[in-house]
């Protein structure tokens, strides 16, 4: 990193991070969330979306979809968890699709494609009430 008057980060792990990987002050931070969430009843939108049943288990995974965000471990992980359990993002590959497919492979591989849903991106008004069809967030 080159010289910074001041950093900026959106959680306190990216900014320990950088505050030990640079030998820096911590970063400030500006959470990446919404502050002012009015609950709803769950949107089965995305449920659907995956053709889930009713006893499934969904985590969603709201980012944009790029190399060494730890994707790669979660669809690793799939194999260790129970059947019921799909994992889906809802994002868009920077990469044009190398790296969605390099993600569909690793799926292959660990024989869990059926439990993992790639639905691409959602309007930012759109985004919250998607998701909240989701059992699990992860970021």
């Amino acid at each position: 990193m080159r010289k910074a008057d001041r950093i900026i980060t959106f959680g306190p792990g990216a900014a320990q991070f950088y505050a030990d990987e640079y030998q820096m002050a911590k970063p400030d931070l500006i959470r990446n969330c919404r502050y002012l969430f009015t609950p709803t009843e769950p949107d089965t939108r995305i449920r659907k979306d995956c053709n889930l049943s009713p006893d499934d288990k969904l985590v969603v995974i709201l980012n944009t979809l790029y190399q060494g965000q730890g994707l790669e471990q979660v669809i690793e992980a799939m194999s260790y968890l129970d059947e019921n359990i799909h994992i889906c993002t809802v994002g868009w590959d920077v990469e044009g699709g190398a790296y969605l497919g390099a993600c569909l492979a690793l799926a292959q591989d660990g024989n869990v494609t059926d439990r993992l849903h790639f639905l691409g991106r959602r309007t930012t008004e759109d985004l919250i009430p998607y998701a909240s069809g989701g059992d699990i967030g992860l970021m």
